[in-house]
């Protein structure tokens, strides 16, 4: 009936409590930066449950094991860094004035750090709200996380509602809202024809989607639009929103990086003297050879001044490397034309003895 299916959720959270608290008291393997100490160190994480405190044993000895009073926790917050084709899974916690410092912990999988920040919470809650134990018992410590389970940090009665029967009051649970889930890994893979970039995510532990970002999304308003729509669609935790677009956002700026790059080297080449007076030659099939070739310098000297002012606005907006690119392709502009009027001059003294010789009969 209603009423039994109402009364069944208490027990059933109570297991899902007793199992975060179980998987918290679990030494975990984490990277630790603090305020105190900026270089990462390997450490290994653990709550320790009668003096209600998170304990960090390094993995070198000399460095002394690190506490953290649950009671002294003031802010818990998630982030997520891309690093290569994925990311660094960081739970970062700041400390009231009472310690005041500010504290770094790096997982190496993701539901591992979402596991520490969801059990964090309800300890850090119920510290607050004095339903945290200390008489060491494990049920003292776990019943005082019952209201703070819920993300909302309600209590389990807060979300059922009643209708009047026949025989009274009948507790009914409200349906839970819909599970959002965290993205666990995160692979660049080969885009199709059309496409930018192609990013495949597995949401929870085994569901794979692609991110597919289409030509002509290059700019950061239509990413924003097309991340967020699949972080919607796909029930993703608002929190990833952020991280997943600046994921996007770089492997998009590499590809057009590259590809603006390798267009412009063609384009800078392709305005040799040689070249050009190849081309005109092959157009005209004749003509007056030393006006052909200074109407091919006046045409590179003008392409290669119109690139050079193409290259910042080209390769400006694709990421941290666009400035040290730009300069390159600023050079190789500079060293084309020098190389033209070389190649000018040489054409100049070649003519000047041609004619000589053509004067003097030879």
């Amino acid at each position: 009936c209603l009423a039994h299916r109402h009364f069944r959720t208490a027990p059933a959270m109570a297991d899902h409590r007793v199992l975060l608290l179980e998987q918290l008291k679990r030494k975990t393997q984490v990277g630790y930066r603090s305020s105190e100490q900026i270089s990462r160190e390997d450490a290994f994480v653990c709550y320790v449950e009668d003096q209600r405190r998170i304990q960090v044993e390094f993995r070198l000895a000399q460095l002394e094991p690190v506490f953290i009073d649950i009671r002294n926790i003031d802010n818990i917050r998630q982030k997520d860094y891309p690093e290569d084709n994925s990311f660094r899974w960081v739970l970062a916690i700041n400390l009231n004035p009472a310690d005041s410092r500010n504290i770094m912990l790096q997982f190496t999988a993701r539901e591992v750090r979402d596991t520490w920040v969801a059990g964090l919470r309800a300890l850090v809650d119920a510290s607050r709200s004095g339903g945290l134990g200390g008489s060491g018992s494990s049920s003292s410590g776990v019943g005082g996380l019952a209201p703070q389970m819920s993300r909302g940090g309600g209590s389990s009665s807060s979300s059922s509602k009643h209708f009047m029967g026949g025989g009274g009051a009948i507790p009914i649970s409200t349906p839970p809202a819909t599970t959002q889930r965290s993205i666990t890994d995160v692979v660049l893979r080969e885009p199709r024809p059309g496409y930018l970039v192609r990013v495949e995510l597995t949401l929870g532990l085994r569901d794979l989607q692609a991110l597919e970002v289409p030509e002509g999304c290059e700019t950061a308003e239509r990413l924003s639009r097309l991340v967020q729509g699949f972080v919607d669609k796909n029930a993703i935790m608002p929190s990833e929103s952020t991280s997943l677009f600046r994921f996007v956002k770089n492997a998009v700026q590499r590809i057009v990086l590259e590809r603006e790059t390798e267009t412009l080297v063609e384009e800078i080449g392709c305005q040799h003297l040689d070249v050009l007076m190849r081309d005109r030659l092959a157009a005209s099939g004749k003509g007056d050879i030393q006006e052909i070739r200074k109407e091919a310098m006046r045409e590179a000297e003008w392409n290669l001044r119109a690139l050079a002012e193409e290259v910042p606005r080209r390769i400006g907006q694709c990421g941290t490397g666009a400035a040290i690119v730009s300069m390159i392709l600023q050079r190789n502009i500079e060293k084309m034309k020098l190389i033209n009027d070389m190649t000018a001059k040489a054409y100049e003294a070649e003519s000047e003895v041609v004619n000589k010789v053509t004067e003097s009969g030879w």
